[in-house]
């Protein structure tokens, strides 16, 4: 069962019923998620925070960035919000210069004051020069940190930032006999995303004769290079290399399957689905939600790519 709930700016709580639609969207390589939802009747009161929960669940929880009260032969509200991961875009970080600074200090300068309450993972020291240039967010600075320090992208659920290694939360099969259901699938080969190589200079006064090679896309006849300039890090620096031959071939195949069932908080489940066409489509995770409800139907769109070894 869904629950919806919100605050109002003077921090009051309620419960809000007879919702008619709903929209929730998520996408591991957008930031926010977003949830819009039209409710009978008018909420005049300004409400800046809302949360979804499935049961004991918390599937969504964000600030307000739109109220609309419409009126015609019905009376509506609508609201449209993004999680807490969109008040770290809309600010700008404070330019500064650190050295060697650790994780409590980067989350009390760019998260804390923004309503992240908390971080999970171990308290790490940057090695080294840590620099916040002017104009980026206080999203990308956290980014930055997390990708140099932890070697992955940071995770937001609710108020709470996950630094630690994104780890799948659990599996999802499906299957119109025995598993969940689905309506319609889709398998899609994208030849254009694949990398063959990436050309890579190493040190000042060199050419990029460094080459990751990417043996799959040769195989398949493909040629697309890309070049990179690793000196800020060296030998190091090619690690991004092979980063971006990695994100590449997790794009190439695209699994789209369209259910009734409803799939919420699953982005970066694995998932196996059983197909007339093929016996097991396996190896990969769900990439993307968006979830519809409405009069006419409930339905999730999910996007699956090749889990990358």
């Amino acid at each position: 069962m869904l629950r919806f709930f919100a605050k109002d700016i003077f921090g009051d709580d309620m419960e809000l019923f007879f919702w008619e639609e709903m929209e929730f969207s998520s996408e591991e390589e957008i930031p926010a998620d977003s949830l819009k939802v039209t409710l009978w009747g008018e909420y005049l009161q300004e409400l800046c925070e809302v949360s979804l929960y499935e049961n004991e669940e918390l599937l969504f929880e964000g600030l307000v960035d739109e109220q609309t009260v419409s009126v015609s032969d019905k009376v509506q509200t609508s609201i449209v919000a993004r999680s807490f991961t969109g008040v770290l875009l809309d600010n700008e970080a404070y330019p500064k210069t650190y050295i060697k600074p650790d994780t409590k200090l980067i989350f009390s300068r760019y998260l804390e004051p923004y309503g992240i309450k908390s971080f999970v993972g171990e308290n790490k020291i940057f090695p080294g020069e840590f620099k916040v240039e002017k104009g980026i967010s206080c999203f990308a600075a956290a980014v930055k940190f997390a990708k140099e320090v932890y070697g992955c992208m940071p995770r937001i659920k609710g108020k709470v930032i996950f630094f630690e290694k994104d780890k799948a939360p659990g599996k999802l099969v499906f299957s119109n006999t025995d598993g969940l259901t689905y309506k319609k699938l889709s398998y899609t080969r994208n030849r254009y995303r694949l990398i063959s190589s990436v050309r890579a200079k190493v040190k000042n006064g060199g050419d990029y004769s460094v080459v990751v090679r990417n043996p799959k896309a040769t195989h398949k006849g493909i040629k697309r290079e890309k070049y990179l300039n690793a000196i800020p890090r060296g030998r190091a620096g090619l690690n991004s290399a092979d980063n971006y031959i990695s994100e590449a071939d997790s794009k190439y195949e695209v699994l789209t399957l369209i259910t009734n069932e409803r799939c919420l908080g699953v982005v970066g489940f694995d998932a196996s689905i059983a197909s007339e066409c093929k016996s097991l489509l396996d190896g990969f995770y769900i990439s993307a939600v968006r979830y519809i409800f409405d009069s006419n139907k409930e339905e999730t769109k999910l996007t699956l790519r090749r889990r990358q070894a």
